[in-house]
């Protein structure tokens, strides 16, 4: 999947926790062979993005982990779908790359969400983890 570092995350202050640094521990990096956490449905994602917004009003962004969504092709837009098949739409942009790196298959999807769309920043699958 990739790689970790062994550490301790501190957080800068602040209600959100969105700022944090690793203090690095003894000993280096290993491979990860569990698969990401994150939500499993577009529910449980949008309930932990009110909370931040409710912490933190003035929240431009929040990064979302999703796992086992799909990416489908909607016309001239893209939405990630979830099992159940609620869907968030992807920021207006071409996806085909993406797509053809899943093969249409689900995956594990890192991605960053401003409140109308998400914009993707990597994919998990087959075990690796590859930014896009």
């Amino acid at each position: 999947m990739g790689l970790e570092r062994p550490g301790t995350i501190v957080y800068y202050p602040g209600v959100a926790q969105q700022r944090a640094r690793l203090v690095p521990a003894e000993g280096g990096l290993v491979d990860i062979t569990e698969t990401l956490p994150g939500a499993g449905r577009m529910d449980d994602f949008l309930g932990e993005y009110a909370d931040q917004l409710a912490r933190q009003p003035w929240t431009r962004s929040v990064c979302g982990l999703f796992k086992d969504v799909a990416l489908v092709p909607r016309g001239n837009t893209w939405v990630l779908r979830d099992q159940a098949g609620q869907a968030l739409p992807l920021i207006a942009r071409n996806h085909w790359k993406l797509l053809a790196l899943t093969g249409g298959a689900r995956c594990d999807l890192a991605a960053e969400w401003d409140g109308t769309s998400l914009q993707p920043l990597g994919v998990a699958l087959g075990g690796r983890f590859r930014a896009i």
